[in-house]
């Protein structure tokens, strides 16, 4: 009867442990929720960077201006730095965006010049 006991304590533990683990792996397997600020962070850091690793070819000085990327965000350099700063007091959301941005970034280094170059061209209105 004891035995018959232990069993089931252990049956419904590892039953436990195999509904965390489950809860935990479509969890981490979910897309992350980005508010508008956040896609509008990220979208403007991929544009910037994008903008700084390119040559300035005579063409496309123009677009490459950081003042005028932020400028066709709807951004200046403050709200970039206020959203950043924002983003210290949150590590989880902080890790989410820093990887969404690396990860467009990673996506976009194999590309041809042109193709980085409609990414940096201002979207339609």
């Amino acid at each position: 009867m004891a035995a018959k006991r232990h069993l089931i304590a252990v049956f419904l533990l590892l039953a436990a442990a195999g509904a965390v683990i489950l809860l935990l792996i479509l969890v981490e397997s979910r897309e992350p929720q980005f508010s508008e600020d956040d896609l509008k962070f990220i979208d403007v850091y991929v544009k910037l960077s994008i903008a700084r690793e390119m040559p300035a070819v005579k063409t496309a000085r123009q677009v490459l201006d950081p003042q005028r990327i932020l400028a066709e965000s709807g951004v200046d350099s403050l709200w970039m730095a206020r959203y950043a700063r924002s983003l210290s007091g949150n590590i989880d959301k902080q890790l989410l965006i820093w990887k969404e941005i690396t990860s467009r970034l990673d996506s976009l280094q194999k590309t041809a010049p042109e193709k980085k170059q409609e990414v940096l061209s201002p979207a339609p209105r």
